[in-house]
């Protein structure tokens, strides 16, 4: 897809010939083909690691090795390779998670042979999306290291990045390139330029994300997004290098009976002190609190009453914020006290199921099997096991064993960081993470791993596994068979390694209708057009917009009357009739969903089409009123004078009562906050309308975005502006998709932030 480039002297083989150890080094001279190899602080590349920059050299690659053999020391080579040749161009690297951001920063500023090389992390202080930031952003760095969406964001839908200014893309993780996600956006539109395309490079250890089913089919589709080849490395030349590693099944009982009868009691209590909260001030929360005990009783099973009681305590504390002063304290407080005792003055037999008693012996075997120096990764299936599970742990050895990390969605980077440091440290042995987490974590002193709850993919497998990162670990499962997860994890990788069946190019099905600033190339297209109306809302009016759809049935429905817009003249409406007239064909049929890739939208609902249809139109009438810029941002005019221009209406929800989302904190005891909005400091607290104690705030799925090059479509509307003076249609309070509402940082004072949208 990129004309081969001549082939560097440091793609040359011959001077690596002689038996590496991972701590040969190489001086940044040898590197680059100038003499022989000098032992400094440089890593000496490997020679599958070379044979990989070489693929990279001739072709977009995706690079395909088990974690641990230096997958992202072949970018720090390929980074200093296209530097090398064109240093007026940029590197860019995405990856994932802030966590692997940070990491991925500093490994490349550590072992890159580049002279001066100037690496920027996009998460360090605020990221702003206007064109001068970035102007001076790129003037002052060679590397820009970030989150997908954000990248995605300064490439596609601002246009502050120009593929002709970038001549190397990473997509680290790249196996997440599936459906609606950051990084196909990136690829399928951010890289286009004609004439100009950067290089593009994928690395991944388990090129499949999903269930073991359809290889050949997943890997010629990844490869057609990521316009690339998926590229093995020889298992002979990686074999001396290969980490070995033990898998065992963890087998375990119910527990005895003394358990059953405690957890019995403990459920029958619970269940009696919701009824008396149900009787009264509380009733509308019935399906919340019902929701709550069924989470408790989970988490019973695999945490013991330690858990629990820590479970049931955040619940009860809850549960007192909605109440007047006084109201049933002294039976909130009993029942606290009470299950408090009772967690105090169990005995293991009876305090834990046998799954936690099993959990509790494997740790004891550690410890004596390492003298106490361990460290050991413990992976359950939903955020609401975490934290219980390390503080049953703590509570059981009588000392801060363990601490929990979770995803940024109910955990701040501060807190996500100060537990990773404290576990890499050895100040806690033991570290409770979610899934989410099997990417972001680079322990080289891991030697345990455990897989506490069930997983569903050969990436788990892969990912969990490569996180025991010292000689001789042992990976311990619970729920799965490990011969099976190997046989799947082979499978994968006889089917990486074999050539192709499939045609890289998909057929050519046109092209979807995109619009381009002609100034900027910045896009708007079916994909990404959603994110940016709700942008646009969000900022010009501080927050403070209701749901931007009308709809004449209820909310769920996919039928929209209209859309209401701020502008700074007024409301400004946009009509079903309009957007049918728009996306009508020449035979009268609805051509929006015409060559929209349908991997892309395999993930929208009936309401999400209407509201993408709906939102094209929107944003193209934003754009020739004056509202939005040509970095699909809004105008300045739009930020001045929207909310003294514009009135909005707010209801409730259907049941009119609030909403308050309380997620377990920075600590095994931190309180919850009682008011306010979310913030870094909150650690994970959220408030809003709709009656809902939701406990464990789930991650909502960012909107999709996309595609190409068409115009003049602005020319099809008149002005539709309407007078603030007349009332605006009442509706719900609505919010931008993930995305926007995680990635935007503004200098000016952020608002209040809008509620999640419902499942």
């Amino acid at each position: 897809f990129v004309q081969a480039s001549p082939r560097p002297p440091s793609c040359s083989l011959q001077e690596f010939d002689r038996p590496m150890s991972s701590h040969d080094t190489l001086s940044p001279a040898a590197a680059a083909g100038e003499g022989g190899a000098v032992a400094t602080d440089k890593p000496l590349p490997r020679p599958y690691q070379l044979a990989a920059l070489e693929q990279v050299v001739l072709r977009n690659t995706i690079v395909n090795m088990e974690t641990g053999l230096g997958k992202t020391l072949v970018a720090v080579l390929a980074a200093d390779h296209f530097l090398k040749t064109d240093p007026s161009r940029k590197v860019v690297f995405c990856a994932t998670t802030v966590q692997l951001v940070k990491q991925q920063a500093a490994f490349i500023q550590r072992n890159s042979i580049t002279d001066g090389l100037r690496v920027v992390d996009l998460t360090e202080g605020k990221v702003q999306y206007k064109a001068e930031w970035w102007s001076d952003l790129l003037l002052r760095c060679d590397v820009i290291v970030g989150i997908a969406a954000v990248l995605k964001r300064a490439m596609v839908d601002c246009g502050y990045i120009k593929a002709a200014s970038v001549s190397l893309v990473v997509l680290d993780e790249c196996h997440h390139a599936i459906g609606d996600d950051p990084f196909v956006s990136i690829i399928q539109e951010g890289v286009q330029d004609v004439g100009a395309r950067p290089r593009v490079l994928g690395l991944t250890a388990s090129y499949l994300h999903g269930r073991c089913k359809d290889l050949l089919d997943r890997r010629a589709r990844l490869e057609r997004t990521l316009k690339s080849s998926i590229w093995c490395p020889d298992p002979a030349h990686t074999r001396p290098f290969v980490t070995e590693q033990t898998f065992s099944s963890v087998q375990f009982g119910d527990g005895g009976d003394e358990h059953s009868t405690l957890r019995n009691i403990c459920s029958s209590e619970l269940r009696s002190l919701v009824a008396l909260l149900l009787a009264g001030p509380l009733r509308e929360y019935l399906k919340d609190l019902s929701n709550h005990q069924e989470k408790a009783a989970r988490i019973f099973g695999q945490s013991g009453i330690w858990g629990w009681e820590a479970y049931v305590a955040k619940l009860l504390s809850v549960c007192s914020e909605r109440l007047d002063p006084g109201m049933l304290a002294s039976q909130l407080n009993a029942a606290g006290q009470r299950w408090a005792g009772l967690a105090e003055t169990r005995e293991r037999e009876e305090a834990c199921s046998g799954k936690l008693c099993a959990l509790l012996s494997l740790i004891e075997h550690f410890a004596e099997e390492s003298a106490g120096r361990y460290r050991c990764l413990v992976f359950v299936e939903q955020v609401i096991d975490a934290h219980p599970l390390a503080h049953a742990i703590n509570i059981c050895f009588g000392s801060q064993l363990a601490l929990h990390i979770s995803g940024t969605s109910t955990m701040s980077q501060s807190v996500q960081r100060s537990h990773l440091e404290a576990f890499k440290e050895g100040r806690v042995s033991i570290l409770v993470a979610t899934q989410a987490m099997e990417e972001g974590i680079d322990v080289p002193t891991c030697n345990y791993v455990v897989r506490y709850d069930v997983f569903t993919n050969v990436k788990s497998h892969v990912q969990g596994a490569g996180r025991a990162r010292m000689k001789d670990a042992h990976i311990f499962y619970f729920e799965n068979d490990p011969e099976v997860e190997q046989r799947f994890a082979q499978l994968m990788q006889q089917a990486a390694r074999t050539d192709s069946v499939l045609p890289l190019e998909e057929p050519d099905t046109g092209t979807p209708r995109t619009y381009k600033h002609p100034g900027t190339q910045a896009q708007v297209d079916a994909y990404n057009c959603l994110s940016i109306l709700y942008d646009y809302a969000q900022k010009s009016m501080r927050g403070q917009w209701p749901q931007l759809f009308e709809r004449s049935s209820d909310e769920s429905s996919c039928c929209i009357d209209a859309c209401h817009l701020p502008t700074p003249n007024g409301l400004l409406t946009i009509s079903a009739q309009r957007v049918s007239k728009f996306w009508a064909g020449d035979f009268g049929e609805d051509t929006f969903l015409k060559n929209l890739d349908i991997q892309r939208t395999a993930r929208w609902s009936p309401k999400d089409t209407a509201e993408h249809r709906f939102a094209f139109v929107a944003v193209l009438r934003l754009i020739k009123v004056g509202c939005i810029q040509d970095d699909n941002m809004p105008s300045p005019d739009a930020l001045a004078n929207c909310v003294a221009n514009n009135k909005a209406v707010f209801l409730a929800d259907e049941d009119g009562a609030p909403r308050l989302r309380v997620v377990f904190g920075s600590r095994v005891d931190l309180d919850p906050v009682a008011s306010g909005s979310h913030n870094e400091a909150d650690n994970g607290m959220l408030v809003g309308s709709g009656a809902c104690l939701d406990m464990d705030a789930q991650q909502h799925e960012p909107q999709p975005p996309l595609d190409a090059s068409v115009a003049a479509a602005t020319q099809f509307f008149q002005p539709e502006l309407r007078s603030t003076t007349e009332p605006t249609m009442p509706c719900n309070l609505a919010s931008p998709p993930a995305d926007v509402q995680q990635q935007q940082q503004e200098q000016q004072p952020p608002p209040p932030p809008l509620p999640p949208p419902p499942p």
